[in-house]
């Protein structure tokens, strides 16, 4: 059986078995704990089993079976690991009997020491992500200018910038595989509870748990969860991931957006005076975050040359989105619901406008250029899940069309995608369905009417 194999059955047997969800767990009470744990097969993490008993005054911990690195041979010889304190199990029980159910960025206690370690290589990694979208001669490019990196430096001192980039940084990769962590209360009448874990295998600290029908987002119940098992040294690894994440958000989001700024400003001066009253770049000089509109909002333009009369019409474009967003309706308050799901604004193609002529023919009182083509994805680190995107016409009345959206934006359930029948497709449903300002369908086409990519 190999390790793939061997989760999915036990994450089966788990499912299937007479187990309660964990409640109020005492110590006394117990006979035996079990704990496993196994990562996904591209981390080469392994599997391992063990199972702490009372003996006497102590409480000790046995291997029961692993598959580890290099080799992932299978070993199911049972001995003994360690004496695990009793004040350690204690706590343990104290972290499950009491979830965390939101995420509080301060247990993890990020120095501002540990935030300068990356300052240097964070620029390595950004040159090839960004090479199409900065000239050869850009700081970026070449070195940080010394008044950058002391930016970088402020920025890591501001507490408010650390907090959302920390917070941001537990928003998982775009990834199918999955860890799982599970850990079995025996009781003194037989019977059994459970706490498990079973995440998206990019997850910090394998958060959240599941507690009953709560989640968890206490870390230490990780890190205390890995000290048991034997995996020494978790604590720190797992820090030094959470700080190169949380440096990697602060420099994607403000140095780079300082760097592109500078950068443009001493090639095309004039066009930064205009740019730069109300719009600044957000990645790479192709995305822009106006000042009267939330982050999550985005102008996304093609870059900005010094073509004058380009640069005229995005400050056009952002006055146009502004006056739309201010006169409010039912999309811009679907974004101020969902601050983690990012919209990004830019011109529409004839070719989309004339499909939507066939259903919404009164999009023809319009000029090309007043029509906006819209597309929605959440947020997430190092990039966006597509899984939950979807793509929008806006007109200069604030009316919607909707061209497509992902089958699980659909299952999410939220009302804005309401009635729309899931299918087993995992990608998406295209439309044409046409809303008023508030919301209200006024036209719709087939849902097998498939809009083009723009």
């Amino acid at each position: 059986m190999n390790l793939r194999t061997f989760t999915y059955n036990l994450i089966c047997l788990l499912g299937l078995s007479s187990i309660s969800y964990a409640q109020n767990i005492k110590l006394k009470d117990i006979t035996k704990i079990e704990l496993v744990s196994s990562g996904p097969w591209w981390a080469y993490t392994g599997m391992k089993w063990v199972e702490v008993l009372p003996e006497g005054k102590e409480w000790n911990c046995y291997h029961l079976r692993s598959q580890l690195p290099p080799k992932l041979l299978r070993d199911s010889t049972r001995r003994l690991i360690k004496t695990i304190p009793v004040k350690d199990l204690e706590r343990l029980l104290a972290y499950i009997n009491n979830p965390d159910t939101t995420l509080k960025f301060e247990q993890f206690d990020v120095s501002t020491e540990e935030l300068k370690k990356y300052i240097d290589t964070l620029q390595t990694a950004a040159k090839e992500s960004f090479q199409f979208h900065h000239n050869k001669e850009d700081s970026l490019m070449i070195n940080l200018t010394a008044e950058q990196k002391a930016y970088f430096l402020k920025i890591i001192k501001s507490k408010q910038a650390v907090k959302e980039a920390g917070l941001k940084a537990f928003h998982p990769f775009i990834d199918d595989d999955r860890s799982y962590y599970g850990m079995i209360f025996t009781y003194k009448d037989k019977h059994k509870d459970t706490v498990s874990a079973y995440v998206n295998s990019y997850h910090l600290y394998q958060l959240p748990w599941k507690i009953k029908n709560k989640h968890s987002y206490n870390a230490h119940l990780t890190e205390l969860f890995e000290s048991i098992i034997g995996h020494e040294g978790f604590d720190k690894g797992e820090k030094s991931r959470l700080v190169y994440r949380i440096d990697y958000e602060l420099f994607r989001r403000w140095v780079i957006t300082k760097i592109s700024w500078d950068d443009y400003k001493l090639r095309h001066s004039s066009n930064y005076q205009s740019l730069s009253k109300t719009l600044s770049p957000v990645m790479g000089m192709i995305r822009f975050k106006s000042a009267s509109l939330p982050f999550n909002i985005q102008l996304q333009y093609r870059y900005p040359s010094t073509d004058t009369l380009k640069t005229s019409i995005y400050n056009d474009c952002e006055k146009e989105i502004v006056s739309l967003y201010k006169r409010g309706g039912f999309f811009f308050d679907y974004m101020k619901a969902h601050p983690t799901t990012i919209a990004f604004v830019e011109s529409s193609t004839p070719k989309l406008i004339e499909q939507a002529k066939f259903v919404y023919p009164n999009i023809s009182k319009f000029e090309s250029c007043e029509i906006k083509y819209v597309y929605t994805a959440a947020d997430f680190y190092q990039g966006y899940d597509l899984t939950r995107s979807s793509r929008w016409l806006l007109l200069p009345d604030g009316t919607m069309i909707l061209l497509s959206c992902s089958n699980q934006l659909i299952q999410d359930g939220d009302k804005i995608f309401a009635g729309f029948p899931p299918t087993d497709d995992k990608s998406k449903w295209y439309f044409c369905i046409v809303y008023d300002k508030e919301g209200h369908k006024i036209a719709s086409g087939k849902s097998a009417d498939r809009a083009e990519s723009k």
